[in-house]
């Protein structure tokens, strides 16, 4: 306790940022070691002759930097490692890791993926001038390409207009397009508590504010949803009903109905993302089924055929259709015209249906072993879904847990990557199954972390 001295405060600004900067060149002298408890905000109070108030915004502002994370129950620690930040990462490749549990990617059928581009590429150069293809314009509609999309979209039971349809250069700029179109600055947009980080981010960089919605092990709780709307004004929910990522769970087709009802009610204008629901051989009825007047459904192409393609459809109601096409115009345009017409090969040929059964076999394998490994623990996963969901026993922090297994070589997530709305997150980890090369290292991989548990 000798370190919390009133000196700490002898620096230029406001007390708060004075104990927060010298939190923060505690940690980086390593007189605050990752895993230290700090002591009660009255203590540092009484400590230092400063506000409670004082303390609790300097420990605020030093949570919000990375260096600390606060428990319920518990305390405030130094953290063992600095929250991750959506940005561009060097490849893959050079990541000091051995084992990747942490990319969500569909497992390598290489023999498979390497004979359906080749095929896919031949059929295009030998009924298509390259170089035409190659120069179309990045504002062009192509009717083909709508109609790839709108068979596409057939697999989830559902007839859609060809000439809604939009082929977008993947999730990130189709996202960001409808967020431009729909929110203003200020304006609220729900989401599960726990969904992928990009929307987050968008909604950052947009000045959108966002709320993180209750879920159960069925997923986001309808009820929940109405409260959001009873109190606030959101414009939009976004949301992966089918085999989410982080929580493993799917939406049943009951919930989806009042989801819809709910949206219609409020009129708030639904965000459905669908990827790895092209994986299931029946999958739920869309939300847009029940709600197509306020229902935006992104038909994704990385999980059922390939993350190359770099390809999703966005299918649009029809008083929408103009404005999102403008600003999809604006931010990206449509997707690449040559990604675009290898997906369309694959789509109206039988590659697609074997890419899709290549992967439901590989899963299928790989599901078993990773349930056969956790079967003792508090985990969710799908016979053909991409990662379990693992939640940790009483007293593990998923932060401890992924700093020991990063200093083992393996990659994995913790729930905190997944938080909206400043949500506290749960003491939990997203395992991904399928970039681990074969499915005997993913044994020996999956095994390895059980262990860790075990050790911690």
């Amino acid at each position: 306790m000798t370190f919390w001295t009133k000196s700490l405060l002898d620096r230029k600004g406001p007390c708060y940022a004075s104990l927060c900067e010298a939190i923060s060149d505690a940690v980086d002298r390593g007189d605050l070691r990752p895993g230290d408890k700090l002591p009660s905000h009255r203590w540092l109070a009484t400590r230092l002759g400063v506000a409670v108030g004082t303390v609790t915004r300097a420990l605020s502002e030093a949570t919000k930097r990375g260096l600390i994370v606060g428990e319920v129950g518990r305390g405030t620690f130094v953290r063992h490692l600095p929250p991750k930040e959506l940005t561009l990462v060097k490849s893959h490749h050079d990541v000091p890791v051995s084992i990747d549990l942490y990319q969500n990617l569909t497992p390598l059928t290489p023999r498979l993926e390497t004979r359906s581009w080749l095929d896919a590429l031949g059929a295009i150069r030998r009924s298509t001038d390259l170089a035409t293809l190659a120069r179309t314009s990045w504002s062009e509609l192509s009717p083909r390409q709508q109609r790839a999309g709108a068979k596409w979209i057939q697999r989830l039971g559902i007839e859609f207009p060809p000439a809604r349809i939009i082929p977008c250069p993947g999730l990130q700029s189709a996202l960001c397009a409808l967020l431009m179109t729909l929110a203003r600055p200020g304006d609220l947009v729900l989401s599960p508590a726990l969904a992928h980080p990009s929307i987050q981010a968008l909604c950052d960089r947009l000045s959108l504010k966002t709320r993180g919605l209750a879920m159960d092990a069925g997923g986001l709780l309808p009820e929940a949803f109405e409260a959001a709307c009873q109190d606030s004004r959101p414009v939009l929910l976004h949301l992966a009903p089918t085999l989410q990522s982080p929580t493993a769970t799917t939406l049943s087709a009951a919930r989806r109905r009042n989801i819809a009802r709910i949206a219609k009610r409020h009129e708030v204008t639904v965000v459905e993302e669908e990827s790895a629901a092209f994986l299931l051989p029946d999958p739920p009825p869309p939300i847009t089924t029940f709600a197509p007047k306020n229902t935006i459904l992104l038909a994704d192409l990385r999980d059922g055929l390939s993350p190359g393609l770099r390809t999703l459809y966005v299918a649009a109601p029809e008083h929408l259709f103009n404005a999102i096409a403008g600003t999809v115009a604006a931010v990206s345009g449509v997707a690449a015209p040559l990604l675009a017409e290898v997906a369309r090969q694959w789509i109206e040929s039988d590659i697609a249906g074997r890419l899709i059964t290549a992967r439901r076999n590989e899963l299928r394998l790989r599901n078993r072993i990773a349930s056969t490994v956790f079967r003792e623990r508090n985990m969710r996963c799908h016979p053909l879904g991409l990662h379990v969901w693992l939640e940790l026993p009483r007293l593990l922090r998923s932060e401890v847990v992924a700093k020991h297994a990063l200093d083992q070589g393996i990659a994995v997530t913790t729930a905190e990557w997944f938080a909206i709305g400043g949500e506290k997150a749960p003491e939990a980890i997203r395992i991904s199954l399928g970039n681990v090369p074969t499915r005997p290292e993913l044994r020996r991989s999956l095994a390895r972390v059980n262990r860790l548990l075990d050790g911690n």
